[in-house]
């Protein structure tokens, strides 16, 4: 039914312990994240309450795994028209332990082209919040990508919904592997 779905890993396909399960469709993510504990509120038709105090002040958490799978959409979109600096053969997220600098991290979107044998990557950092991305966060995704061996060029995708402080803006218009990209751009 498309409800569920499994996501490993992108280089830990084998790997059973790097395997996550949750819920695919966002119409039931709402149902169960909002509803079921509030079902007073919607029995008693106070639904102005339920979202200003509950619903509002999280969307932009309940929003985080569907913006990441919007932005892997615009990922595919623009390898699809060659808009990419390679054809990407797989995408995915990538957790785990950082043997480089001894951490545990995250990285929401990493895409590469299968078929060169990880010759280049796309690091992708997505968040849907109403600040803007800063260098702090460019330097951190850096760190974190290398956890993952890359022969080539590493590019950096930045997605945040409200935008970019200057200083960021500045680094990228002087590095060819930064790409920076707001929700209004990403539905231009």
């Amino acid at each position: 039914m498309g409800i569920l779905k499994k996501k490993v890993a992108i280089t830990e396909e084998s790997n059973k312990k790097k395997t996550l399960y949750f819920i695919s469709d966002s119409m039931f993510q709402f149902w169960y994240k909002y509803i079921p504990s509030h079902i007073d509120l919607i029995t008693n038709r106070d639904t102005e309450y339920l979202y200003d105090e509950f619903i509002k002040p999280t969307l932009h958490d309940f929003m985080g795994h569907n913006y990441e799978e919007m932005c892997k959409q615009y990922i595919r979109e623009k390898s699809r028209n060659n808009d990419l600096p390679f054809k990407v053969t797989r995408i995915g997220s990538w957790w785990g332990t950082n043997n480089k600098i001894k951490i545990q991290c995250e990285i929401d979107i990493v895409a590469f082209d299968d078929t060169k044998l990880k010759e280049a990557a796309i690091f992708c950092e997505c968040k849907f919040r109403n600040e803007l991305c800063n260098m702090e966060i460019l330097e951190k995704l850096m760190e974190k990508s290398q956890a993952i061996n890359v022969k080539g060029k590493k590019y950096y995708m930045l997605f945040f919904k409200s935008g970019f402080t200057k200083e960021l803006i500045k680094k990228a218009r002087e590095n060819d592997n930064i790409l920076l990209i707001t929700l209004d751009e990403m539905y231009e």
